[in-house]
């Protein structure tokens, strides 16, 4: 195991029909014990593996000094499989350390595993009860530069320039309702779902007149273009959407949502079973629109995938467990 070969076809064939009359290998050199390749390019292959490092190595013309047709470019480290561990206190300055029996086969080793990852912390603010967060791109096309965090009942947006960052309202923008979901749409357009309705936001951006003799700040300003709201006395449990399209539940009502420039249609709505715990809309092969959805309910506990856009279900798993 771990010996990588090149199967060779041969074709001898004299006419213009391929006919292959023999097979040979040759043996290129020894690698991790592969669980999978992937040919990259310019004789580069990754070969991932269970039992041990995984590499990215590069295929060689020419052998080395070892005979070997491969050079290893780099190795990812993989703990596992772990058969056994041990808690020692290798140092004797009372900090224990882990020694794993990891990989298998050739590929078994001892590893020696120390506590404490160092993490770099850019930025601390103290804000108790925020239940979500979500990047948004609003004074810049590129990278994200604000911060919308959702507490129980408002909402704050974050702005960051540089290293700095401040508490900013723009128009648009409901900050008095807890925001289930928030993202970038198409048409330079903005989602915030609430827990009482979806809003469409217009990013618009104008020079900040008194910054712009020193530097050139933008300041986005951010227009309400249309609002969906659920009926009186509904409150939005869960929601999600793509650049495209919404999915907005409340109770057992799924409600699917596309995205217009400067306005929301509801397209179709369906009642289930059950309440809605749980959904996920995402495209599929590139497609610029999702084929289905995927919905988990309370109740009988199971996961149901549902047609786009006719909400019909294809699918039903029931979960085991209870809540």
């Amino acid at each position: 195991m771990g010996q990588l070969f090149l199967m060779i076809l041969i074709d001898e064939s004299k006419t213009n029909l391929p006919k292959v009359t023999d097979i040979r290998f040759e043996q290129l050199g020894e690698t991790a014990i592969a669980d999978n390749m992937t040919y990259i390019d310019n004789g580069v292959v990754f070969i991932g593996s269970k039992l041990g490092d995984s590499q990215l190595i590069k295929l060689c013309t020419e052998a080395n000094e070892n005979g070997s047709f491969i050079n290893i470019l780099e190795t990812y480290t993989n703990l596992g499989p772990i058969l056994d561990m041990l808690v020692v206190d290798i140092e004797k300055q009372g900090q224990g350390q882990l020694i794993t029996c990891s990989g298998g086969h050739r590929n078994g080793s001892l590893r020696i595993i120390r506590s404490g990852i160092g993490i770099h912390e850019s930025a601390n603010i103290e804000l108790p009860g925020v239940k979500a967060l979500w990047p948004l791109k609003l004074a810049s096309s590129e990278f994200d530069d604000h911060l919308i965090l959702s507490f129980y009942s408002y909402t704050k947006i974050f702005s960051f320039f540089d290293e700095e960052f401040e508490d900013v309202e723009y128009d648009g923008f409901d900050l008095s309702n807890q925001t289930i979901h928030c993202a970038n749409v198409s048409f330079n357009q903005i989602v915030q779902i609430t827990s009482t309705s979806v809003r469409l936001i217009k990013i618009e951006s104008s020079i900040n007149q008194e910054s712009a003799a020193s530097s050139s700040s933008i300041e986005p300003i951010c227009r309400l273009k249309h609002e969906w709201k659920v009926p009186d006395g509904e409150f939005i449990s869960v929601a999600t959407c793509n650049s495209n399209e919404c999915l907005v539940a409340y109770k057992n009502q799924i409600n699917y949502l596309i995205i217009h420039d400067g306005s929301i249609e509801l397209f179709k709505t369906k009642i289930l079973d059950h309440e809605i715990a749980c959904l996920d809309l995402a495209p599929l092969n590139g497609n610029k629109n999702a084929d289905i959805c995927a919905v988990g309910l309370w109740g009988d506990i199971s996961a149901r995938i549902l047609a786009l856009p006719t909400l019909e279900q294809i699918f039903s798993e029931q979960l085991k467990g209870g809540y």
